[in-house]
């Protein structure tokens, strides 16, 4: 076989224009004829071989009227009817742009020649030949020693390019890459050889015939047959990206995805998972676009024993969004699986609570309804999915009203939502909320604030372990009044500094009938929470009597770029009503003080950091995070200290420390890993260290990740993974752009 060079050409191209010698003469109008046509024809041939606009050549009535043709000198020779443009010839047909030195169209023989080396610029494409021959209506001819860049992407080399039938496009002997040629480095990072490539313009596949892969100059993989479709195709049925692993849980595995397009609105992507260890896995993803909406889904199935040889698994997963009449959204989400350890297993995800649920909602810009339905499957060990309830229904509306003659804004609020469990076990909530807001400027800068809510809520259980069977009534009521002064300066450098103290007075009954508690187990106090009317995060539990909200926020602006922004509060009661248990942050006639900082600096540091600290100023809670971004590398380091369950009073404590970091070894390569440690029991929860490349024309990434057991009977998992992408080659990526002008592997 006949070796092509692919020797930097396209960086010399990219430069044509500037490197044409200056020009005597200048010959130019609009020309129409059949002969010029034929001429601008040959320029729509040559702008892209192997894309689809070779399959419409256009007849010189179609062609559009505007053409401008320069050359140094034009001739008709009498004799044979040659007409001959020559001496630095350039023909401009709307985004085409062809170049060389001479150009005939002998008309008698229907024949288009050019002797000299041609370069054509055609939008993103770009075609180079050492000389070329035509018939004028573009379906046959020949163009040797020719040379293509396709949407600034992907390269190719022949021998020849020879067309037939206006439909198949032959390529001789060629050669074809998306790498960038560098002039000190000739040899891609990888190439395909083939003997004869087969361009079939109408079906949009390319075909190689002895096929050779080579990388970085060595010959990997020999395909006696191949076949791709064309840069113009944007979606195609064929194989993606394989994946390679090594787990001491799952052993030697690998995944080989087969994308497949259903029709123009709808695809399908199936892979088989085959480990040593656990089985063949068929995974499956299916996505549709309507037009109302789309959906999608995707799931595993375990065709093998599974890990133990006896747990076979499965999941589903899905997602999707549906517009209705009257402004309604349709929003659904879908997870199931088979047990509870499949998806941690085969690292399907980390999550261990599956949430399936429908919506349907409409929002405007005084009013909001929904109505849905939910359910979650546990995937904690010790959590009973018989416990977890089935939400069906949950009805929610909220609509406000402003009016001239009335201050402030009115609104109100209703809600239902039904519970069920296995056997005869049920709750049922309804509740009506109506409530009056309104802030207003009282002087000498000082804004205040007053907001009252009136409520009634109702009961009704079903073989409740605590409540039995009945139903109760619960009416509901809240007075808050706030009191603010925003001070504002701005400092001779420049600086512009606001501190704002605030202060909320809250009133609620110091007694309640006692309600079974469904949505309000747990609560946080920290700074997001620290000026809210209620700490409790549903509506079963309410933060009774009378208490005073306390904080200041300051925020800095400095002229350097320079940004701060800081809170302190602290909550105070006339009296302990014991809602919260000895030892939580809430607990006691004073709450513990909750401090927030988020500082960024100009040289691409950022802090944030939350801390809440008890009357004996021992931090109870803490939470920072720093973040360094550099031009060579990212670094963030975070640090969580809390107690795990504040409603029990604290009793428990986690300490973790996560720290991720990216190193730039070049424009393309990058070094990346991540860290997670607790520090209270000793033990790395998690762990990766990787490489990856990300050029022009390869994506490479390879990983070695620790997972660590956190329940059940899912071990520690250590795993081995690898994927290659040869992008611009039946590659969905779009690479243009992605390393500038560097040449680098």
């Amino acid at each position: 076989m006949t070796r092509v060079a692919m020797d930097g050409w396209s960086q010399r191209l990219s430069n044509w224009q500037d490197r044409l010698p200056p020009r005597t003469t200048r010959l130019s109008k609009e020309l129409t004829s059949p002969v010029c046509a034929m001429l601008i024809g040959l320029a729509v041939a040559l702008a892209c071989p192997l894309l689809a606009p070779l399959a419409s050549a256009q007849t010189p009535s179609e062609q559009p009227n505007s053409i401008l043709l320069v050359a140094g000198r034009l001739e008709v020779q009498s004799e044979s009817g040659v007409l001959i443009a020559s001496d630095g010839v350039t023909i401009h047909y709307g985004d085409h742009v062809l170049r060389t030195d001479r150009i005939a169209y002998d008309q008698r023989a229907g024949q288009l020649s050019i002797s000299e080396p041609l370069v054509l610029v055609s939008g993103t494409d770009i075609v180079a030949g050492q000389s070329a021959e035509l018939s004028d209506d573009l379906r046959n001819g020949i163009i040797r020693g020719v040379q293509v860049l396709i949407d600034r992407q992907f390269q190719l080399a022949a021998e020849g390019i020879r067309r037939r039938d206006g439909r198949f496009t032959y390529l001789r002997n060629a050669v074809a890459s998306s790498c960038r040629i560098c002039r000190d480095n000739t040899v891609p990072v990888w190439q395909i050889r083939s003997e004869a490539v087969l361009h079939d313009l109408v079906a949009q596949r390319i075909y190689f015939r002895n096929a050779v892969l080579e990388v970085a100059g060595i010959p990997v993989l020999i395909l006696p047959s191949l076949h791709i479709p064309d840069p113009s195709v944007t979606r195609a049925s064929g194989f993606l990206v394989p994946t390679a692993i090594t787990s001491s849980t799952l052993g030697t595995g690998f995944k080989l995805p087969y994308y497949h397009v259903l029709s123009p609105h709808d695809d399908m992507t199936l892979t088989p998972f085959v480990t040593t260890e656990g089985g063949a896995v068929i995974e499956a993803e299916y996505r549709r676009n309507a037009a109302s909406g789309q959906f999608e889904f995707e799931g595993a199935l375990n065709l093998g024993g599974g890990i133990d040889d006896k747990d076979y698994g499965n999941f589903i997963s899905g997602s999707g969004q549906f517009d209705l009449p009257n402004e309604f959204l349709l929003d659904f989400e879908l997870g199931l699986a088979a047990n509870k350890n499949f998806i941690a297993q085969y690292g399907y995800g980390q999550q261990d609570r599956l949430l399936s649920r429908v919506d349907v909602e409409r929002t405007r810009s005084d009013s909001h309804v929904g109505f849905g339905a939910a359910f979650i499957q546990s995937l904690r060990t010790r959590e009973i999915d018989p416990k977890i309830p089935l939400v069906f229904p949950e009805v929610s509306y909220r609509r406000t009203w402003r009016h001239a003659s009335l201050p402030g804004t009115l609104g109100l609020r209703a809600h239902w939502v039904n519970l069920l469990r296995e056997g005869d076990n049920s709750f049922a909530r309804a509740g009506l909320h109506f409530d009056w807001r309104h802030r207003w400027p009282i002087g000498n800068g000082f804004i205040a604030g007053l907001t009252t809510e009136v409520a009634g809520i109702a009961y009704k259980t079903d073989d409740d372990p605590e409540f039995g069977s009945g139903s109760l009534a619960v009416p509901d009521g809240t007075v808050a009044i706030e009191l603010r002064r925003p001070l504002r300066l701005t400092s001779t450098s420049g600086s512009l500094h606001r501190l704002e103290p605030i202060v909320q007075l809250v009133w609620r009954p110091d007694r309640l009938k006692p309600v079974p508690n469904e949505d309000s187990d747990e609560f946080e106090f920290e700074d997001s929470s620290l000026f809210s009317f209620d700490r409790f995060p549903g509506l079963d539990q309410r933060e009774l009597g009378l208490r005073a909200n306390v904080g200041v926020s300051y925020s800095v602006l400095a002229a350097s770029g320079m940004s701060l922004d800081a809170v302190i509060g602290q909550v105070f009661r006339p009296r302990d009503l014991n809602q919260f248990p000895d030892g939580s942050a809430l607990s006691g006639t004073s709450s513990d003080v909750v401090t927030a900082l988020s500082l960024n600096l100009p040289n691409r540091l950022g802090l944030t950091s939350l801390a809440v600290f008890d009357d004996r100023l021992q931090v109870t809670k803490s939470e920072h995070r720093l973040n360094y971004n550099h031009d060579r590398f990212d670094l963030a380091i975070g640090f969580l200290d809390l107690k795990t369950a504040e409603m029990s009073g604290g009793k428990h404590r986690s300490r973790e420390l996560i720290a991720k970091g990216t190193y730039r070894i070049s424009p393309t390569a990058d070094l990346f890993g991540s860290f997670r440690r607790n520090l209270a029991d000793h033990q790395t929860t998690g762990a990766e260290v990787g490489f990856s490349i990300a050029n022009d024309c390869v994506n490479f990434n390879f990983s070695f990740s620790l997972d660590a057991a956190v329940s059940g009977t899912v071990r520690s998992a250590r795993t081995l993974s690898m994927t290659v992408e040869l992008l611009g080659f039946g590659s969905t990526t779009d690479i243009r752009g992605r390393v500038g002008d560097t040449c680098v592997f």
